[in-house]
């Protein structure tokens, strides 16, 4: 399959773990270009109907989808000859994104961030919750309806654990892609050591020294829709308005918590994942093997306040862990 175009690098997820922080620095930098469209996800829906076959999901991250290929390419056409990115959370639990990416691409630069598994996914479940996306009101049971949802075509965000699982997706991208082109973070890196990470993607992408920018400065416009997305913005209008009314309806009401117990039984669930993932990334992931019970009260009180940015949904695409 061919391309029209393929940028130059590519932050592929995982979702909620701070790629909407990375792409507001990125765009900042004065040698590089980031489409206004975020998340534009089309080495991962290319061809396709980006709209999930059930379920509820996110019509204005729908809208972003990129499906056609020149489309895409008109999205990087103000490029001007800087650097661009593709940043996409969606990549990285696309079966087909990665071999798409290093067809399109061999020498693209590759940044994956990473967040401990069980706080990615109730960050998930929470954004869904505040945003009308979630009818059920106790983390736990959602995760035990993954599957059934997955089997009906839900979006692949309501597989809050699935979308946890990080090493198969990760080997895919190692499968295609040298090691020396792809850089692992983890959300912390971000979020505690924001200078220290910038420098390492700066390094990365071979990009010259830039400040970081301040949060006033990485405000993105607001995109213009092409084509494609004019016709999506028509089909899911209603989508679009009955999303509003649940969003408005669902900040009314108090997010369910994340109970002390359900921590527990995911931290086991996940722990054999987070061993080959340590193995795969050469990252230090000793502290979300930790007990949950050992967390302090500053780790839990950041769980309950960080990772609200926005990100994508997509359907009817192959995904799997």
């Amino acid at each position: 399959m061919e391309h029209a175009f393929a940028p130059d690098f590519y932050v592929v997820g995982a979702a909620k773990a701070g790629t909407t922080a990375l792409r507001s620095w990125l765009s900042a930098h004065p040698d590089v270009f980031l489409p206004t469209t975020a998340e534009p996800g089309h080495f991962a829906c290319v061809g396709t109907d980006p709209r999930p076959a059930d379920g509820l999901f996110d019509a204005q991250s729908v809208l972003r989808m990129t499906p056609d290929a020149r489309d895409y390419a008109a999205l990087y056409a103000p490029a001007n000859g800087r650097m661009t990115g593709d940043c996409s959370s969606v990549y990285l639990h696309s079966l087909d994104a990665a071999q798409r990416i290093a067809a399109a691409r061999p020498d693209a630069r590759i940044i994956i961030l990473l967040r401990n598994p069980t706080d990615r996914a109730y960050a998930q479940y929470r954004q869904h919750i505040r945003a009308g996306l979630e009818p059920i009101r106790d983390f736990r049971a959602a995760v035990y309806a993954e599957s059934n949802r997955l089997k009906t075509g839900w979006s692949w965000a309501h597989a809050y654990t699935g979308a946890s699982v990080y090493a198969p997706k990760i080997a895919r991208f190692q499968q295609h892609f040298p090691h020396e082109q792809i850089l692992f973070l983890r959300h912390e890196d971000l979020r505690d050591r924001p200078q220290v990470a910038w420098v390492q993607v700066l390094t990365h992408l071979g990009l010259s020294p830039c400040p970081l920018p301040a949060r006033s400065q990485t405000q993105m416009p607001h995109p213009q829709p092409g084509p494609v997305q004019n016709l999506l913005n028509r089909v899911i209008s209603s989508q679009l308005r009955a999303g509003f009314v649940r969003a408005l309806a669902a900040s009314a009401r108090p997010v369910p918590p994340l109970t002390l117990s359900t921590r527990v039984e995911l931290s086991a669930l996940f722990a054999p994942d987070l061993r080959r993932t340590a193995a795969l990334t050469g990252l230090d992931l000793s502290d979300w093997l930790r007990p949950p019970a050992h967390q302090t009260c500053l780790d839990q009180l950041r769980e309950h306040f960080d990772g609200r940015g926005p990100h994508g949904t997509i359907g009817q695409t192959k995904f799997a862990a």
